[in-house]
């Protein structure tokens, strides 16, 4: 397991290696919108409040010796001075990832679009020369020279969003290095690129790792998690008129999967009677068996909706009743681990070491990766956390 005495935190500045200057970390990649990150460092005499201007360049790695990435490109956005945070004093800077290319609104002559989502998707990347990561929707749609879509009053980025929405999908932009790319931006540990992915392929993706909670031994260090039946996304049913025949039609969300049921398998039982003794694990597997066997399980609390004002285009409407299959459960996680840029937002993560009905995949909502330095009495003390947010 990784130390904390090889952490690995570089902050660059334009081309100036901010060094051991830089005392907080916080990389924060969420889910839906741009990601962000703030740093701290010390500033005596005000020396490098007057560097860290808005609008420059910034570039973080973060990790371990034998395990360390880009974590983050971006542009800074404020910069805050404290004149009297001890005898050097500190600056805190704020930066915003490379979505902030998308904040312009495209002229008047470029606000409509034909053709299908990646379509749309290209052009609005090629306006400012960002490389495509990947496109991958579920169910696509095509508009039409005659019925384009209009982006009206709103920026790049506020329209990719508004689309995702509609398409049941994420835009993000995100620093990777794929196989395709140039020897030069490998070296480099890769560049930002735009991804434009449905809910469904994000959810399908293999796991980007394995945390397991085992106190005083697993990479995750605390996960607090609960199932709120209420809180699983809703599932919804319409109906809607056939435009050829004009004849309604239902539509209903899919199946939804069934509550995992709590049970002991051969290791926890185990385990369990090492711990509480025979009996009393007895005691537990038949709590599970009565609990597996209740009148009302937590599926029967999820809500149901009916959407209102249902377009009479079919996939249109199939499009809006689609349940949000990260939280189809209603499971809500927040967790500290030992710090790992390969945990991101917008994917799954196997999670081992919880009651069994609540071990397997979570999807990762939101992720902050944390860097610290200090001081242990004559020592420098240094750590590196994952806190994140995990639903299903």
């Amino acid at each position: 397991m990784p130390s904390d005495t090889n952490v690995i935190c570089r902050v660059k500045v334009e081309t100036i290696d901010l060094g051991p200057q830089v005392v907080h970390v916080d990389i924060e990649d969420v889910d839906r919108g741009a990601d962000k990150a703030t740093f701290v460092m010390d500033d005596p005499g005000s020396s490098n409040s007057n560097v860290l201007r808005p609008g420059a360049n910034v570039r973080i790695e973060l990790g371990w010796e034998t395990e360390y990435a880009l974590a983050f490109v971006g542009q800074i956005t404020t910069t805050e001075s404290v004149a009297g945070a001890g005898p050097k004093g500190r600056v805190k800077v704020t930066c915003t990832d490379q979505s902030y290319l998308f904040n312009d609104h495209p002229p008047l002559g470029e606000r409509a679009y034909a053709g299908s989502v990646a379509d749309i998707v290209t052009r609005i990347a090629g306006r400012v020369k960002m490389p495509i990561g990947k496109i991958d929707i579920s169910v696509d749609k095509k508009w039409t020279e005659t019925e384009p879509l209009q982006q009206k009053n709103r920026t790049d980025w506020e329209f990719l969003q508004d689309l995702a929405e509609q398409m049941r999908a994420r835009a993000f932009v995100e620093v990777n290095a794929d196989p395709k790319d140039s020897d030069a931006v490998k070296t480099s540990g890769g560049e930002p690129k735009l991804y434009f992915m449905s809910e469904d392929s994000l959810i399908a993706q293999d796991p980007m790792g394995k945390l397991l909670y085992c106190r005083g031994m697993g990479k995750l260090l605390e996960f607090k998690y609960r199932s709120i039946g209420a809180g699983a996304a809703p599932a919804a049913s319409a109906v809607v008129a056939n435009p050829d025949t004009g004849a309604a039609e239902a539509r209903t969300t899919s199946p939804t999967p069934p509550e995992p049921q709590p049970g002991p398998s051969a290791t926890s039982q185990s385990r369990l009677t090492d711990v509480l003794g025979a009996a009393r694990a007895d005691d537990v597997a038949q709590g599970m068996q009565v609990a597996a066997n209740a009148a009302t399980q937590p599926d029967a609390k999820r809500a149901k909706t009916e959407p209102s004002g249902a377009p009479s285009d079919p996939a249109a409407l199939e499009r809006r009743i689609q349940q949000d299959k990260t939280r189809i459960l209603g499971y809500f996680g927040e967790g500290t681990a030992m710090g790992t840029v390969f945990l991101r937002a917008k994917g799954p993560v196997q999670i081992d070491g919880l009651a069994s009905w609540a071990s397997g995949r979570w999807y990762v909502r939101r992720v902050n990766h944390i860097f610290e330095r200090g001081a242990l009495g004559k020592k420098v003390s240094v750590s590196f956390r994952s806190k994140f947010q995990a639903t299903r």
